[in-house]
């Protein structure tokens, strides 16, 4: 959809995207996380207020969010105008990145739109809209997702592009994987520009394809860069399981090695690599840290040796500079850090969400005894564990056992991918459902819950 700027204590100044997938909205960020975003449209206004000279004043109001909001509403002058300025009721100026025009095609010309993006908001902004002064832009091109998919299954989507000066964009991509082709849609648009984008996988041709699509007005031009992963022959889903094993297990191929089938701290995956059965709960519960950035929370009595942040990294040898963990104070809102050697440290609670950036793999004996306590959150951003989740326990109905002013999103991190997965409440004018990722909820992962309002903490299989 568009580039925007996370602008939030202890971000980077690094352009993020807000892209749509499945109907619902999350916002990537440059540093790896991806977080829901609540589309607010059908609750929002747009109110003229006055007029500065050839300046016109207006207010728009939206619920208030403690996560990422976005809106979009109808431009009352059809792009006529342009956004000169933008101020949330608190004084906060909005960035030029998180405000914008946009149109789109409707079959028999364009609908113009005001859009918004912020977080931590009140819901109330003045936007000021002045006469429109083009200078040259380079082309828009619509998002473009990294795609996992078969050798043999075919791979075809639209590419989009539009120039705001008027003029018909060409697009290319490079390179081609062989067999791939790029050609012109069959619609043909006015100011728009369509291709299509086809390739059906040769069983020879595994791998990861980074394709440069690049949009050009002959002067200006913008370029995204998006990944095609071509999965094996015997693992189609490319989770590094045998698709046999998989279906014999499991029978299905909808787990993706992360999860923990049997709760017993051993992932599929790692079960799979040692030739156990996931379906089977090992005696001891073992809480696996990889090297690298995870998020883990202790289910049950955390050991003397694992009993603070100084202590555990001291028992676990990670010693170098590189080497720390983590906790969110969710009552400050900020991120507090402990190494070895420095003077900071912290006790390691159950129940607690932590965040290790290791420089190796550890493998830890943890008790597996049952560590349901009340959990309260503070509004805002909270780390959490659940300690005994029920086996068919997903990020929905963990959700739906919580308030939406409690709970308005569950993300968990995906240390292959560096990448958050979320699920969260999608407000669609005619009420509110859950949306995004069903992920299984395991113990001994540490979770980050988003909280409007505050409140303890369902835990659904617990006492």
């Amino acid at each position: 959809m568009r580039e925007v700027r996370v602008d939030l204590l202890g971000r980077d100044d690094i352009t993020d995207f807000l892209g749509e997938d499945a109907g619902s909205l999350t916002v990537y960020e440059s540093n790896g996380l991806d977080t829901p975003v609540l589309d607010h449209s059908g609750a929002a206004s747009l109110t003229q207020t006055g007029a500065s000279g050839a300046e016109l004043q207006y207010r728009l109001v939206a619920p208030a969010t403690a996560g990422f909001l976005y809106v979009q509403l109808p431009d009352p002058h059809d792009g006529q105008r342009e956004i000169t300025g933008a101020a949330r009721s608190d004084g906060k100026a909005i960035r030029a990145d998180n405000v914008w025009l946009s149109r789109v095609r409707d079959g028999i010309g364009w609908r113009y739109f005001i859009n918004l993006f912020d977080a931590a908001t009140s819901g109330e902004y003045r936007l000021a809209m002045g006469p429109r002064q083009l200078g040259p832009l380079a082309p828009v091109m619509q998002f473009i997702p990294d795609r996992i998919v078969a050798p043999g299954e075919q791979v075809s989507f639209i590419l989009e592009a539009s120039d705001p000066n008027g003029t018909r964009p060409t697009i290319t991509a490079q390179p081609l994987p062989l067999g791939a082709q790029l050609f012109p849609d069959s619609i043909d648009l006015p100011d728009l520009t369509l291709m299509v984008f086809d390739w059906t996988p040769a069983g020879n041709q595994e791998g990861a394809y980074d394709i440069a699509y690049t949009a050009s007005d002959g002067e200006l031009s913008t370029t995204q860069i998006a990944r095609i992963t071509v999965c094996g022959v015997t693992d189609s889903d490319c989770d590094g399981m045998d698709d046999a094993w998989e279906r014999t297990r499991f029978g299905t191929l909808s787990r993706d090695g992360s999860g923990d089938f049997d709760r017993d701290g051993i992932s599929d995956l790692d079960e799979y690599r040692n030739g156990s059965d996931p379906t089977e709960p090992d005696a001891s519960l073992t809480l696996h840290l990889p090297a690298g950035l995870s998020f883990f929370a202790f289910p049950g009595p955390v050991a003397d040796a694992h009993a603070t942040c100084q202590t555990l990294l001291t028992t676990l040898g990670e010693i170098g500079a590189g080497s720390n963990l983590m906790r969110i104070n969710a009552a400050t809102q900020r991120i507090e850090s402990c190494a070895v050697g420095d003077a900071a440290d912290f006790p390691l609670e159950p129940g607690i969400g932590y965040i290790a950036r290791l420089s190796s793999a550890h493998d830890i004996a943890v008790s597996a005894a049952n560590g349901c306590a009340a959990a309260p959150l503070e509004p805002g951003i909270n780390l959490r564990g659940h300690p005994a989740p029920t086996v068919d326990l997903g990020c929905f109905a963990w959700l739906e056992t919580n308030a939406p002013e409690t709970v308005s999103a569950i993300g968990r991190f995906d240390p292959r991918t560096g990448r958050f997965e979320y699920c969260g409440w999608l407000d669609s004018g005619s009420g509110s459902a859950p949306a995004g990722t069903d992920f299984p909820v395991e113990s001994g992962r540490g979770y980050r819950i988003d909280s409007v309002s505050g409140d303890d903490l369902q835990l659904p299989g617990c006492p």
